[in-house]
């Protein structure tokens, strides 16, 4: 599930945390979260850009799923991160969280937001 998109509200996320409890109540064996990312090239990109979500000194090396990279968004990125951490260990089964953070498959603390 892709979350923290420049106007995605409060409510909008919670429909995404609904959709991703049905489904796992629905027989889904994981769900995993990842904050957006503005690649260059997409339009996504182009508009955060325009609407000073992005630096225009961005640096790509620290574009990562788990980092968010805009600014002056709605949801704020530490609140993202909080929350992608937390929906991820709380909406999988535990066995299934301990043993990925034991491989590290899924990095415990992003590094820190700008």
């Amino acid at each position: 599930f892709m979350i923290g998109f420049p106007d995605e509200t409060a409510k909008e996320l919670q429909k995404t945390v609904d959709l991703a409890k049905k489904l796992m109540g629905e027989g889904l064996t994981y769900a995993s979260f990842f904050i957006v990312v503005p690649y260059p090239g997409s339009k996504l990109f182009t508009d955060a850009l325009k609407n000073g979500y992005l630096d225009p000194d961005f640096d790509t090396d620290l574009f990562h799923w788990g980092i968010p990279v805009m600014k002056n968004i709605i949801i704020p990125g530490e609140e993202l991160v909080r929350l992608r951490k937390n929906l991820w260990k709380t909406l999988n089964d535990k066995e299934y969280v301990k043993g990925k953070l034991a491989r590290q498959a899924i990095p415990e603390s992003p590094i820190a937001i700008k």
